[in-house]
């Protein structure tokens, strides 16, 4: 694979991870504002806190800084939608687009 096709699908792995992490951390803050408007206490805030670190973040942390399977991460986003088809070059796709089709059989398009 050419060095700029992974650079590229690096930084499409950072972007997929910032993408699924402010979804998540958006949900986070919504424990924030029951918990101010007296809906929830301090100690569901905290669990809720707590499954937010040991579950999503950990879970999208591995996904994409442990592994360097860039395309395997990217691949995943674009099903998942974090990502769309066209924040890929056509180049970078065609990369993909086997283990889209192998994997998880292409609902891109």
């Amino acid at each position: 694979m050419k060095k700029k096709i992974i650079r590229e699908l690096r930084d499409l792995t950072d972007k997929a991870y910032r993408n699924q992490l402010d979804r998540e951390l958006s949900i986070l803050e919504e424990g924030f504002k029951d918990w101010k408007n007296k809906k929830i206490d301090c100690f569901e805030l905290s669990d809720r806190i707590h499954q937010f670190h040991d579950g999503s973040a950990r879970d999208l942390w591995k996904r994409y800084t442990y592994s360097k399977d860039y395309a395997y991460s990217v691949a995943i986003a674009i099903v998942e939608g974090s990502l769309q088809k066209s924040d890929i070059s056509e180049e970078a796709y065609n990369q993909l687009k086997h283990i889209i089709e192998r994997h998880f059989q292409d609902t891109s398009d």
